[in-house]
């Protein structure tokens, strides 16, 4: 069976299993406060620390999978993202807990990281892969749905911020009958903004 955990990579990113090693690239950007806009936490200073320290204790082949995103035109770090909620027995996993540096929203980098990690979950034997994300947040869900993936309903109060706030999450998802369709158009998508780069 396929590994999760193993790095990927095409010709914009490569995506490697979050490690120590990555501490220091990952805190530069992550102090920017528009990365924590819609989570449920914002950690800074010794926190923002203790933030990645427990997102490295908690990864594991079996339930969550953290990824360093590495933009190949600079080799730097330029967000995270990560498998989670795994399932075996049922065959379905989550795509999540993914940031980007703001300035590279909208461009090549997160459907090529997409196309990459949809890849790997259906070759692993997934039968259903998900994405959540605050019904407030336009630019996420259609984001989401511009991958192809089908919008499925609202989780209402389904996470605590850290106002104390409760937010609805909105679920899609994607099978795997309809990866096909899907990976043509974001390979479509990918030779778009190339042919966009040429001019």
């Amino acid at each position: 069976m396929t590994k999760l955990s193993n790095s990927m990579g095409n010709d914009v990113v490569r995506l490697e299993r979050l490690t120590t090693d990555h501490k220091d690239a990952l805190l530069r950007p992550a102090t920017e406060d528009a990365l924590w806009s819609w989570m449920p936490y914002r950690p800074s200073g010794t926190r923002l620390e203790t933030y990645f320290d427990t997102f490295l204790a908690e990864a594991h082949e079996d339930h969550f999978v953290p990824f360093a995103v590495i933009d190949r035109a600079t080799d730097e770090l330029v967000g995270v993202t990560a498998f989670l909620s795994i399932s075996r027995h049922h065959r379905r996993l989550e795509i999540g807990h993914t940031w980007y540096l703001p300035s590279l929203r909208g461009t090549a980098i997160n459907p090529s990281a997409k196309l990459l990690l949809l890849g790997r979950a259906f070759d692993w034997g997934a039968l259903r892969v998900e994405f959540k994300t605050d019904i407030a947040n336009i630019a996420s869900r259609a984001a989401i749905r511009k991958l192809g993936a089908r919008e499925e309903g609202i989780f209402r109060s389904y996470v605590r911020m850290l106002d104390g706030t409760r937010r609805d999450i909105a679920c899609f998802s994607i099978l795997k009958d309809e990866w096909p369709s899907v990976r043509a158009r974001l390979q479509e998508r990918l030779e778009m903004h190339a042919d966009d780069s040429k001019n």
